[in-house]
């Protein structure tokens, strides 16, 4: 299903309603994946994307959980989970993802099973440094860039808003695609994403 329409809009409020309630908690955030990728390279979100990405450092987890009520309150649930194995810098247990998703998700999933297709996600991944990299986990793979990308932030604007970004961003979507200047609708981290350790 394309990102068109009310789809669009609705993708664009949850990207502007997550970053400004980081932002209100100093909670660091970057742009991610396909919603990096789609502003920088074609100045809005990819029309065929199903999510939106984020990432925060895993120093920031606790703080983002406890705005569980915040995001309830705007019908949207906030849940976790949790890394299943150890890797360098990633430990057994500790947060992977954060899931945005609205409250009924699950109920309205059941009788309508396109449904997942037509509402919007949000996805937080959480990153973990050591002396030299950045880690972090999807699709049960481990992924890295070099730690200096999170050594603060850029910003890029999008429909007159400010958003983070990883230093050198560029740079940054180049180590996770390869030629990112060319638009590829069939891709899955699980097995296209260059940034694969393990």
């Amino acid at each position: 299903m394309k990102l068109t329409g009310r789809k669009l809009v609705k993708a664009r409020n949850l990207l502007f309603y997550i970053t400004q309630l980081l932002d209100k908690n100093n909670i660091e955030y970057h742009l991610e994946g396909g919603t990096l990728l789609g502003l920088v390279r074609d100045g809005d979100l990819l029309p065929w994307d199903h999510d939106i990405d984020l990432s925060i450092d895993i120093s920031h987890a606790n703080k983002l959980k406890s705005l569980k009520a915040v995001f309830w309150i705007k019908g949207l649930k906030l849940s976790e989970r949790k890394s299943k194995q150890s890797y360098k810098a990633i430990q057994e247990g500790q947060p992977r993802i954060f899931k945005v998703k609205p409250i009924a998700f699950s109920l309205w999933n059941l009788f309508d099973r396109k449904y997942d297709q037509k509402a919007m996600i949000g996805d937080i991944f959480v990153k973990v440094n050591d002396n030299k990299h950045t880690y972090w986990q999807a699709k049960e793979k481990i992924l890295r860039v070099c730690k200096s990308h999170y050594k603060g932030h850029e910003t890029i604007q999008y429909r007159g808003y400010k958003f983070k970004v990883p230093v050198n961003y560029k740079d940054y979507l180049t180590a996770k695609y390869g030629d990112w200047s060319i638009a590829v609708k069939e891709w899955d981290c699980k097995n296209d994403e260059k940034t694969i350790c393990a």
